[in-house]
Protein backbone atom coordinates (compact mmCIF):
# COMPACT_ATOMS: atom_id res chain seq x y z
CA UNK A 1 0.00 0.00 0.00
CA UNK A 2 1.49 3.34 -1.04
CA UNK A 3 1.83 6.21 1.41
CA UNK A 4 -0.56 8.31 -0.70
CA UNK A 5 -3.23 5.60 -0.62
CA UNK A 6 -2.76 5.10 3.11
CA UNK A 7 -3.29 8.82 3.68
CA UNK A 8 -6.38 8.66 1.46
CA UNK A 9 -7.84 5.86 3.61
CA UNK A 10 -7.02 7.67 6.83
CA UNK A 11 -8.79 10.81 5.62
CA UNK A 12 -11.79 8.80 4.44
CA UNK A 13 -12.22 6.89 7.71
CA UNK A 14 -11.76 10.02 9.78
CA UNK A 15 -15.14 11.07 8.34
CA UNK A 16 -16.76 7.77 9.37
CA UNK A 17 -17.39 7.94 13.09
CA UNK A 18 -20.55 6.47 14.57
CA UNK A 19 -21.25 7.51 18.19
CA UNK A 20 -19.97 4.89 20.62
CA UNK A 21 -23.29 4.56 22.38
CA UNK A 22 -24.89 3.40 19.12
CA UNK A 23 -22.06 0.96 18.39
CA UNK A 24 -22.12 -0.62 21.86
CA UNK A 25 -25.92 -0.68 22.16
CA UNK A 26 -26.20 -2.51 18.85
CA UNK A 27 -23.44 -4.92 19.84
CA UNK A 28 -25.36 -5.70 23.03
CA UNK A 29 -28.25 -7.00 20.93
CA UNK A 30 -25.96 -9.84 19.87
CA UNK A 31 -24.20 -10.41 23.19
CA UNK A 32 -24.10 -8.61 26.52
CA UNK A 33 -20.76 -10.14 27.40
CA UNK A 34 -17.89 -7.81 28.30
CA UNK A 35 -15.85 -6.43 25.41
CA UNK A 36 -12.36 -7.83 25.86
CA UNK A 37 -10.78 -6.72 22.58
CA UNK A 38 -11.78 -3.97 20.19
CA UNK A 39 -10.11 -2.79 17.01
CA UNK A 40 -11.02 -0.34 14.27
CA UNK A 41 -10.33 -1.66 10.75
CA UNK A 42 -9.63 1.10 8.22
CA UNK A 43 -8.75 -0.81 5.06
CA UNK A 44 -11.82 -0.48 2.84
CA UNK A 45 -13.29 2.51 1.02
CA UNK A 46 -16.96 2.24 1.89
CA UNK A 47 -17.86 1.12 5.41
CA UNK A 48 -16.84 1.88 8.96
CA UNK A 49 -15.63 -1.44 10.39
CA UNK A 50 -15.00 -2.61 13.97
CA UNK A 51 -13.70 -5.93 15.27
CA UNK A 52 -14.75 -7.19 18.72
CA UNK A 53 -13.87 -10.17 20.87
CA UNK A 54 -16.25 -10.68 23.79
CA UNK A 55 -15.98 -12.37 27.16
CA UNK A 56 -18.21 -15.26 26.12
CA UNK A 57 -15.75 -16.16 23.35
CA UNK A 58 -17.77 -14.63 20.54
CA UNK A 59 -15.74 -12.73 17.92
CA UNK A 60 -17.63 -10.46 15.55
CA UNK A 61 -17.15 -7.88 12.83
CA UNK A 62 -19.44 -4.85 12.82
CA UNK A 63 -19.83 -2.99 9.52
CA UNK A 64 -21.59 0.36 9.38
CA UNK A 65 -22.83 1.79 6.08
CA UNK A 66 -23.96 5.30 5.19
CA UNK A 67 -25.78 6.48 2.07
CA UNK A 68 -26.60 2.90 1.14
CA UNK A 69 -30.22 2.60 0.07
CA UNK A 70 -29.87 -1.20 -0.21
CA UNK A 71 -28.67 -1.61 3.36
CA UNK A 72 -27.21 -5.05 4.00
CA UNK A 73 -30.12 -7.17 2.79
CA UNK A 74 -28.54 -7.85 -0.59
CA UNK A 75 -25.46 -9.16 1.23
CA UNK A 76 -27.63 -11.46 3.34
CA UNK A 77 -29.24 -12.93 0.22
CA UNK A 78 -25.91 -13.39 -1.59
CA UNK A 79 -24.14 -14.87 1.42
CA UNK A 80 -26.81 -17.50 1.95
CA UNK A 81 -26.93 -18.34 -1.76
CA UNK A 82 -23.14 -18.74 -1.80
CA UNK A 83 -23.16 -20.81 1.39
CA UNK A 84 -25.42 -23.27 -0.42
CA UNK A 85 -22.70 -23.63 -3.07
CA UNK A 86 -20.01 -24.42 -0.51
CA UNK A 87 -18.43 -20.96 -0.34
CA UNK A 88 -16.88 -20.21 3.10
CA UNK A 89 -18.88 -17.12 4.07
CA UNK A 90 -19.57 -15.34 7.37
CA UNK A 91 -22.68 -15.88 9.46
CA UNK A 92 -24.81 -12.76 9.78
CA UNK A 93 -26.00 -12.29 13.36
CA UNK A 94 -27.80 -8.96 13.07
CA UNK A 95 -28.82 -6.35 10.51
CA UNK A 96 -30.32 -3.13 11.79
CA UNK A 97 -30.95 0.47 10.68
CA UNK A 98 -30.52 3.10 13.40
CA UNK A 99 -30.66 6.88 13.58
CA UNK A 100 -27.32 8.60 14.09
CA UNK A 101 -26.51 12.28 14.37
CA UNK A 102 -25.83 12.58 10.65
CA UNK A 103 -28.84 10.52 9.58
CA UNK A 104 -29.66 6.81 9.40
CA UNK A 105 -26.91 4.20 9.31
CA UNK A 106 -27.15 0.51 8.52
CA UNK A 107 -25.31 -1.89 10.81
CA UNK A 108 -24.41 -5.49 10.08
CA UNK A 109 -22.81 -7.77 12.69
CA UNK A 110 -21.21 -10.99 11.45
CA UNK A 111 -19.48 -13.82 13.22
CA UNK A 112 -15.77 -13.36 12.52
CA UNK A 113 -14.05 -15.88 10.27
CA UNK A 114 -10.61 -16.62 11.64
CA UNK A 115 -7.66 -16.10 9.37
CA UNK A 116 -5.25 -13.58 7.90
CA UNK A 117 -6.13 -11.52 4.85
CA UNK A 118 -4.52 -12.91 1.71
CA UNK A 119 -3.39 -9.34 0.97
CA UNK A 120 -1.24 -9.55 4.12
CA UNK A 121 0.32 -12.88 3.08
CA UNK A 122 2.16 -11.74 -0.04
CA UNK A 123 5.52 -12.56 1.53
CA UNK A 124 4.74 -16.28 1.14
CA UNK A 125 6.60 -18.21 -1.54
CA UNK A 126 5.36 -17.81 -5.11
CA UNK A 127 4.33 -21.45 -5.17
CA UNK A 128 2.20 -21.08 -2.02
CA UNK A 129 0.63 -17.92 -3.39
CA UNK A 130 -0.16 -19.72 -6.62
CA UNK A 131 -1.88 -22.54 -4.73
CA UNK A 132 -3.91 -20.08 -2.63
CA UNK A 133 -4.90 -18.04 -5.68
CA UNK A 134 -6.02 -21.17 -7.51
CA UNK A 135 -8.09 -22.11 -4.46
CA UNK A 136 -9.62 -18.63 -4.59
CA UNK A 137 -10.47 -19.36 -8.23
CA UNK A 138 -12.40 -22.45 -7.20
CA UNK A 139 -14.32 -20.40 -4.64
CA UNK A 140 -15.08 -17.80 -7.30
CA UNK A 141 -16.47 -20.49 -9.60
CA UNK A 142 -18.87 -21.49 -6.80
CA UNK A 143 -20.04 -17.88 -6.43
CA UNK A 144 -20.75 -17.84 -10.16
CA UNK A 145 -23.02 -20.87 -9.91
CA UNK A 146 -25.61 -18.59 -8.31
CA UNK A 147 -28.11 -16.99 -10.66
CA UNK A 148 -29.83 -13.66 -10.12
CA UNK A 149 -33.12 -12.26 -11.33
CA UNK A 150 -31.92 -9.42 -13.53
CA UNK A 151 -28.55 -7.68 -13.52
CA UNK A 152 -26.90 -4.75 -11.79
CA UNK A 153 -26.77 -4.10 -8.06
CA UNK A 154 -29.14 -6.46 -6.25
CA UNK A 155 -31.91 -6.01 -3.73
CA UNK A 156 -32.62 -8.24 -0.75
CA UNK A 157 -34.13 -11.04 -2.83
CA UNK A 158 -31.45 -11.20 -5.52
CA UNK A 159 -33.15 -8.99 -8.09
CA UNK A 160 -31.35 -6.48 -10.31
CA UNK A 161 -32.83 -3.51 -12.13
CA UNK A 162 -31.67 -4.53 -15.64
CA UNK A 163 -33.33 -7.26 -17.64
CA UNK A 164 -30.28 -8.18 -19.72
CA UNK A 165 -26.56 -7.55 -20.08
CA UNK A 166 -27.30 -5.29 -23.05
CA UNK A 167 -29.58 -3.19 -20.83
CA UNK A 168 -26.91 -3.05 -18.13
CA UNK A 169 -24.27 -1.91 -20.61
CA UNK A 170 -26.61 0.62 -22.19
CA UNK A 171 -26.95 2.21 -18.77
CA UNK A 172 -23.18 2.49 -18.39
CA UNK A 173 -22.51 3.63 -21.95
CA UNK A 174 -25.17 6.29 -21.55
CA UNK A 175 -22.94 7.89 -18.91
CA UNK A 176 -20.24 8.83 -21.46
CA UNK A 177 -21.20 12.52 -21.37
CA UNK A 178 -20.91 12.61 -17.59
CA UNK A 179 -17.45 11.00 -17.74
CA UNK A 180 -16.32 13.51 -20.38
CA UNK A 181 -17.55 16.41 -18.25
CA UNK A 182 -15.74 14.99 -15.22
CA UNK A 183 -12.57 14.65 -17.28
CA UNK A 184 -12.81 18.28 -18.38
CA UNK A 185 -13.17 19.37 -14.76
CA UNK A 186 -10.09 17.34 -13.74
CA UNK A 187 -7.83 18.32 -16.68
CA UNK A 188 -8.10 14.74 -17.90
CA UNK A 189 -7.84 14.14 -21.65
CA UNK A 190 -11.44 13.90 -22.89
CA UNK A 191 -10.37 12.18 -26.11
CA UNK A 192 -9.06 9.30 -24.01
CA UNK A 193 -12.48 8.92 -22.39
CA UNK A 194 -14.26 8.93 -25.74
CA UNK A 195 -11.88 6.35 -27.25
CA UNK A 196 -12.36 4.12 -24.22
CA UNK A 197 -16.14 4.21 -24.54
CA UNK A 198 -15.90 3.45 -28.27
CA UNK A 199 -13.61 0.48 -27.61
CA UNK A 200 -15.95 -0.87 -24.91
CA UNK A 201 -18.99 -0.56 -27.19
CA UNK A 202 -17.28 -2.48 -30.00
CA UNK A 203 -15.86 -5.21 -27.74
CA UNK A 204 -19.18 -5.89 -26.02
CA UNK A 205 -20.90 -6.25 -29.39
CA UNK A 206 -18.24 -8.60 -30.76
CA UNK A 207 -18.00 -10.72 -27.58
CA UNK A 208 -21.71 -11.58 -27.41
CA UNK A 209 -23.24 -13.75 -26.03
CA UNK A 210 -21.80 -12.91 -22.61
CA UNK A 211 -22.18 -15.22 -19.62
CA UNK A 212 -23.67 -13.58 -16.52
CA UNK A 213 -24.12 -14.68 -12.91
CA UNK A 214 -23.98 -13.44 -9.36
CA UNK A 215 -20.69 -11.60 -8.90
CA UNK A 216 -19.03 -10.72 -5.62
CA UNK A 217 -17.89 -7.61 -7.50
CA UNK A 218 -15.11 -6.88 -5.00
CA UNK A 219 -13.24 -10.19 -5.23
CA UNK A 220 -9.70 -9.31 -4.15
CA UNK A 221 -7.04 -10.61 -1.72
CA UNK A 222 -8.20 -8.06 0.87
CA UNK A 223 -11.50 -9.94 1.09
CA UNK A 224 -10.07 -13.47 1.21
CA UNK A 225 -8.93 -15.00 4.49
CA UNK A 226 -6.19 -17.61 4.91
CA UNK A 227 -5.85 -20.03 7.82
CA UNK A 228 -3.69 -23.17 8.11
CA UNK A 229 -2.57 -22.80 4.51
CA UNK A 230 -6.08 -22.72 3.04
CA UNK A 231 -8.61 -20.07 2.06
CA UNK A 232 -10.87 -19.93 5.12
CA UNK A 233 -13.35 -17.26 4.10
CA UNK A 234 -14.71 -14.80 1.56
CA UNK A 235 -15.97 -11.58 3.15
CA UNK A 236 -17.49 -8.19 2.34
CA UNK A 237 -20.36 -8.76 -0.06
CA UNK A 238 -21.25 -5.06 -0.13
CA UNK A 239 -20.94 -4.74 -3.92
CA UNK A 240 -22.79 -7.91 -4.97
CA UNK A 241 -24.41 -7.66 -8.37
CA UNK A 242 -25.60 -9.57 -11.39
CA UNK A 243 -22.83 -9.05 -13.94
CA UNK A 244 -20.62 -10.61 -16.57
CA UNK A 245 -18.78 -13.42 -14.79
CA UNK A 246 -15.60 -12.39 -16.61
CA UNK A 247 -15.66 -9.02 -14.86
CA UNK A 248 -14.24 -10.56 -11.68
CA UNK A 249 -11.13 -11.64 -13.61
CA UNK A 250 -10.73 -8.26 -15.29
CA UNK A 251 -10.90 -6.44 -11.95
CA UNK A 252 -8.46 -8.87 -10.35
CA UNK A 253 -5.99 -8.37 -13.19
CA UNK A 254 -6.40 -4.59 -13.05
CA UNK A 255 -5.83 -4.22 -9.32
CA UNK A 256 -3.68 -7.15 -8.16
CA UNK A 257 -2.57 -9.01 -11.28
CA UNK A 258 1.01 -7.81 -10.92
CA UNK A 259 1.25 -9.58 -7.54
CA UNK A 260 -1.07 -12.56 -8.07
CA UNK A 261 -1.40 -13.29 -11.81
CA UNK A 262 -4.94 -13.71 -13.08
CA UNK A 263 -3.76 -16.91 -14.78
CA UNK A 264 -3.43 -18.45 -11.31
CA UNK A 265 -7.03 -17.50 -10.53
CA UNK A 266 -8.14 -19.13 -13.79
CA UNK A 267 -6.29 -22.35 -12.89
CA UNK A 268 -8.63 -23.02 -10.00
CA UNK A 269 -11.84 -21.92 -11.71
CA UNK A 270 -13.92 -25.05 -12.26
CA UNK A 271 -15.82 -24.24 -15.45
CA UNK A 272 -13.11 -23.47 -18.00
CA UNK A 273 -15.72 -22.93 -20.73
CA UNK A 274 -16.07 -19.38 -19.36
CA UNK A 275 -12.79 -18.60 -21.11
CA UNK A 276 -14.02 -19.74 -24.54
CA UNK A 277 -15.93 -17.70 -27.08
CA UNK A 278 -15.65 -13.95 -26.70
CA UNK A 279 -13.85 -13.92 -23.33
CA UNK A 280 -10.53 -12.68 -24.73
CA UNK A 281 -12.31 -9.90 -26.61
CA UNK A 282 -14.34 -8.86 -23.59
CA UNK A 283 -11.58 -9.03 -20.98
CA UNK A 284 -9.64 -5.82 -21.90
CA UNK A 285 -12.89 -3.89 -22.32
CA UNK A 286 -13.95 -4.84 -18.81
CA UNK A 287 -10.59 -3.56 -17.54
CA UNK A 288 -11.34 -0.25 -19.26
CA UNK A 289 -14.66 -0.09 -17.40
CA UNK A 290 -12.84 -0.75 -14.12
CA UNK A 291 -10.43 2.09 -14.87
CA UNK A 292 -13.21 4.50 -15.77
CA UNK A 293 -15.15 3.68 -12.61
CA UNK A 294 -12.05 4.15 -10.44
CA UNK A 295 -11.33 7.46 -12.17
CA UNK A 296 -14.85 8.64 -11.34
CA UNK A 297 -14.63 7.40 -7.74
CA UNK A 298 -11.23 8.94 -7.02
CA UNK A 299 -12.15 12.20 -8.71
CA UNK A 300 -15.20 12.43 -6.48
CA UNK A 301 -13.10 11.64 -3.41
CA UNK A 302 -10.44 14.18 -4.35
CA UNK A 303 -7.71 11.53 -4.41
CA UNK A 304 -5.30 13.00 -6.97
CA UNK A 305 -2.88 10.07 -6.98
CA UNK A 306 -5.76 7.70 -7.79
CA UNK A 307 -6.90 9.90 -10.67
CA UNK A 308 -3.36 10.02 -12.07
CA UNK A 309 -3.01 6.24 -11.83
CA UNK A 310 -6.39 5.73 -13.52
CA UNK A 311 -5.22 7.89 -16.43
CA UNK A 312 -1.97 5.97 -16.78
CA UNK A 313 -3.77 2.64 -16.71
CA UNK A 314 -6.47 3.81 -19.11
CA UNK A 315 -3.82 4.58 -21.74
CA UNK A 316 -2.21 1.12 -21.47
CA UNK A 317 -5.50 -0.77 -21.22
CA UNK A 318 -6.90 1.09 -24.24
CA UNK A 319 -3.90 -0.05 -26.26
CA UNK A 320 -4.60 -3.65 -25.17
CA UNK A 321 -8.30 -3.37 -26.04
CA UNK A 322 -7.51 -2.04 -29.52
CA UNK A 323 -4.81 -4.60 -30.25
Amino acid sequence: MSDAYRRHLEALHARLETPDEIVLATLAEVSRAKVEERRRIAEGEANEVHSFRLGDGLAVIMRIARSNARGFEAERWAIEACRNEGVPVPEILLIKRVESGGGPVDICIQRKIEGELLSNCLDLTRERLRVLTAEAGDILSRVHRVHTQGLGYLNGVGEGAFASFDDLMAGFLGEEGAYVALAEARNFETGLIRRAFAAITLAVREAAPIRVSLTHNDFFPKHLLVKDGRISGLIDFGEVSGEASANEFAKWDYLVGDQLPVAWLREGYADKSLFDGGYDRLFPALKLITGLCLFSWYAGEGYAAGVADAKRRLISDLAEALN
